[in-house]
């Protein structure tokens, strides 16, 4: 047997989408033996209690006789109970010879219990259903017979006679009395729970048979809490007041325990209405009524719980519907896709692989933090259903381990894929997020592509608004204010993580992004694999780049990378931080200079695009609203451009080279587009305790971006993080040589000299370099200098070092220098300070913020004065001609 893939398997579909009973045991020690059964020590549970019940019933009659199959939706409750009529049915509950039997009736259906049939009258109607049947088959009675039969049907008058008083006296007494009353009056008037047993007894004396003597009755209801509201609690004190301890009954209910509570309460909150309007209740005192009442009629001993958490094997789970012979098939295929760890492969870990194997989309989150609902399905129904679904992709990988030297011919099934899983995807958000979130990523998909990080971006921060912290508002204000072409997927990371912090009591919003991050990872794959399906199609050395962005529909991809992956100011470390840190162009070093810029705008501020003289200059972030910043096109000698050290991943030339490796079997050659990447990117350290000079600071960093790819990590929680980024898109099963470890080519070279170019954010020439009172007093408005003054005095009195930081940094950015009151060492602190990106204490800094803070109340004081001036020069001026008229 050579590699087996999911597709290999044959899998009777149809089957599971039905039922999911086990039924090929004989007794307890069969089920022991076999273990193809996901709920295996649930039914051996509930076998157990059964045959224990027998034996003890005859000797004690207040033995509770009720035995609960909890379950959420599409667990396979209905199956379970299903598996164990099977069982009942084939004696396997036990292998003693005296000759003991149970009879099961049908199994009820919970929608029947409207209002106009109870559980009593319908569990009388499928007695007398059945003797009927057993009279017309029978027409030569024996006297005792007859005598049962005759005893049977009187039986059954008396309590049909009884129903319908209790549905008087119900329709008599509703108003004044409740439920329980009503039910304890007709109990004591008519003795119901003996006449029952009496039916039950004639009932068994007229089944049993010369092979069976039946000595009890199985009865079963299934879903009970999908009865109406209404009902329930009515079905649960019939069952307790007249079907439990009947010594010769046993009874399985199936339920949803969570549902069957609120449909309790919803009985209990009507009747005591009164009680609750006068607050001499509550809504908590009546949620443990109800969950007392249920846990004393259905106690927990003689409960079993069925569910499928994402550790269960995907053996157990999908062995049911595959012949024996296809069984050593999926071992192989679980032993593969651990890498050969083991074959119990959970059904988390095979989701994930074999996704990731045929559509190359990693769907589990770097940060444990997020929730994956919409990729794990919690419910039996829903797994099977999306193993179905990844059991009908195109056998991708199957492909790629068949050809040598191109992929052309693969990436049609890969494209087909990835548009199976993205409506899958969608499919499930519509089902499972709330209208509100659901609606925002429905509209974020249905924007042009251009469009779609200045929407969500915007979206998202209005949603949190007030909630931004007063020192990071001006940040997300840059975002928000940008032109839609140039919000980049750096922007959008920093928005998903603000809004992750803002609204990380809300499970519901964690899914949201989570479920963004996906949708983004898929609509970025489908855009550069619809580019490489279009590359036969042209000639790369008759064009330019912008000719084959266009030619091959490359643009959609860059709309959302827009250039940049990596948030603007992320500090790597102390000594290099994204998007501040500067570079000098030259045409000599320029292949060195592109692998790690990202915009031909210069940092010296240059303004050289025409047309812009209308613009307020003055304005935080203004050069990022009205032009495109992530193009790489105009450069000029000697000036300066903003550095960031992932920027080659999206720079157009870097992407078309590797699509075209790609294409070529270049495993090798990373292509950026899935966000869980990003997350590791981010998340990964960059820095060490301390760095000798500058120059070893950049270049330890640069070594450690390499390492996202090579792979030659040393901490642990980095290899973990590492796993979870994609596969190569061209990599052969072989190739991975039982190993989920990465392997991809080092994203910069030449390291040392790259270092060198990189100069840091604050030149040195700086230090020592102030400002006027005179000159300060002309770069602000009153209202700036007052809300910087405030910041100041925030920044004294909190004790986190980052918020001193970002007002310092806020503060060097309104005025550019440094105020002449402040000494030379001061002033070195200060520049430090704002350079640096780790909680580390500098001694007087306090200090210092306090001088700068009593600096802006000079100022704010010189303002005063000048205004005052200005208006006593106004009015002097207009007193004057008005003495002169």
């Amino acid at each position: 047997m050579g590699t087996v893939y999911y597709q290999d398997l044959e899998i009777d579909w149809a089957k599971a989408t039905k039922e999911y009973v086990f039924k090929d045991f004989k007794n307890k020690d069969d089920l022991d033996k076999n273990n193809d059964y996901l709920y295996r020590e649930q039914l051996k549970q509930l076998l157990n209690w059964t045959e224990n019940y027998v034996e003890s019933s005859e000797d004690n009659k207040n033995i509770n006789n009720i035995f609960s199959v909890i379950g959420d939706r599409g667990t396979g409750k209905s199956s379970f109970v299903q598996s164990a009529e099977g069982a009942l049915k084939k004696r396997a509950w036990t292998e003693k010879e005296k000759k003991q039997d149970i009879y099961p009736l049908p199994k009820i259906d919970p929608t029947i219990f409207d209002g106009k049939i109870n559980i009593l009258e319908l569990f009388v109607a499928m007695l007398k259903s059945k003797v009927d049947e057993i009279v017309l088959k029978n027409e030569k009675q024996d006297n005792q017979e007859f005598q049962n039969i005759a005893r049977f049907n009187k039986g059954v008058k008396e309590i049909i006679s009884v129903l319908k008083n209790m549905r008087v006296d119900k329709s008599a007494f509703a108003e004044k009395n409740s439920g329980v009353e009503v039910l304890a009056t007709l109990q004591e008037q008519q003795n119901f729970f003996e006449k029952i047993s009496e039916l039950i007894s004639f009932f068994l004396l007229i089944v049993e048979t010369a092979e069976t003597k039946y000595t009890h009755i199985s009865l079963s209801i299934d879903d009970l809490d999908l009865v109406p509201n209404g009902e329930v609690y009515n079905t649960l004190q019939n069952i307790f007041k007249f079907l439990k301890y009947q010594q010769s009954l046993i009874i399985f209910i199936a339920f949803r325990k969570e549902q069957l509570i609120n449909s309790v309460m919803d009985a209990l909150i009507k009747e005591n209405s009164e009680l609750l309007a006068h607050k001499e209740m509550d809504i908590a005192e009546l949620r443990e009524q109800a969950a007392n009442f249920i846990e004393k009629g259905l106690p927990r001993p003689q409960q079993v719980v069925l569910e499928v958490e994402q550790k269960t094997k995907v053996l157990d789970i999908l062995q049911p519907f595959i012949d024996l012979n296809q069984k050593e098939k999926l071992v192989k295929l679980c032993t593969r896709l651990s890498y050969g760890k083991s074959k119990d492969l959970t059904f988390r870990q095979f989701i994930q692989n074999a996704i990731m194997e045929q559509v190359r989309i990693q769907i589990d989150p770097v940060d444990a933090f997020e929730l994956t609902r919409f990729v794990y399905p919690a419910n039996l129904r829903g797994i099977l259903q999306l193993l179905e679904i990844i059991h009908q992709f195109d056998n991708y990988q199957k492909l790629v381990d068949g050809v040598s030297t191109q992929l052309n011919s693969c990436l049609p099934s890969l494209q087909n894929n990835v548009v199976k899983y993205r409506q899958y995807f969608f499919n499930v958000l519509s089902e499972t997020l709330p209208k509100s979130l659901h609606e925002i990523v429905l509209e974020w998909h249905s924007r042009e592509y251009a469009a779609r990080n200045s929407f969500i971006c915007t979206k998202l921060l209005s949603s949190v608004g007030s909630t931004i912290s007063e020192n990071m508002r001006d940040q997300f204000e840059v975002i928000k204010n940008k032109q839609s072409y140039n919000v980049s997927l750096g922007d959008v990371f920093s928005v998903f993580e603000l809004y992750k912090r803002q609204n990380n009591h809300s499970e519901d919003k964690l899914y949201f992004l989570y479920a963004m991050k996906i949708a983004y990872s898929i609509e970025m794959l489908h855009c550069l694999v619809n580019s490489m399906m279009k590359f036969d199609k042209i000639e790369k050395e008759n064009m330019n780049d912008e000719m084959i962005l266009r030619k091959i529909e490359l643009d959609n991809y860059f709309a959302l990378a827009k250039g940049k992956i990596i948030p603007d100011s992320f500090y790597y470390n102390d000594k290099i931080v994204s998007g501040e840190n500067k570079v000098v162009y030259s045409e000599d070093k320029k292949d060195n200079i592109f692998q790690i810029i990202y915009s031909d705008i210069s940092a010296d501020g240059d303004i050289r695009k025409a047309n812009l003289q209308v613009h307020n200059y003055q304005q935080k972030g203004h050069q990022y609203q009205y032009r495109n910043v992530f193009r790489k096109s105009d450069f000029e000698k000697n000036h300066h451009y903003l550095v960031d050290l992932f920027s080659q991943l999206t720079d157009i030339n870097s992407v078309i080279n590797k699509l075209y490796a790609v294409c070529r079997m270049d495993i090798k050659s990373y292509l950026f587009y899935s966000m869980f990447d990003l997350d590791f990117f981010i998340r990964k350290n960059y820095s060490r305790r301390s760095f000798s000079s500058s120059n070893s600071g950049i270049e330890h960093a640069i070594k450690r971006v390499n390492d996202c790819f090579t792979g030659d990590l040393n901490v642990f929680e980095e290899k973990e993080m590492q796993k979870k980024m994609v596969l190569p898109i061209c990599i052969k099963n072989s190739q991975l040589e039982h190993d989920d470890k990465r392997g991809f080519d080092p994203l910069l070279k030449n390291v040392e000299e790259t270092s060198n170019l990189i100069e840091s954010i604050i030149p040195e020439e700086i230090s020592g370099i102030t400002a006027s009172p005179e000159e300060d007093i002309k770069k602000v408005t009153k209202e700036e200098l007052l809300k910087l003054r405030d910041m100041l005095n925030l920044a004294v009195s909190d004790n986190h070092v980052r918020t001193k930081r970002d007002v310092a940094k806020e503060y060097h950015k309104t005025f550019g220098l440094w105020p002449s009151l402040l000494q030379k060492e001061e002033i070195d602190l200060m520049n430090r300070f704002i350079a640096t990106s780790r909680s580390q204490k500098f001694p007087t800094l306090n200090n210092n913020l306090k001088q700068l803070r009593n600096y802006l109340n000079g100022l704010n004081s010189m303002l005063t004065k000048k205004e005052d001036d200005e208006n006593k020069k106004e009015i002097s001026e207009v007193t004057s001609e008005d003495s002169n008229e």
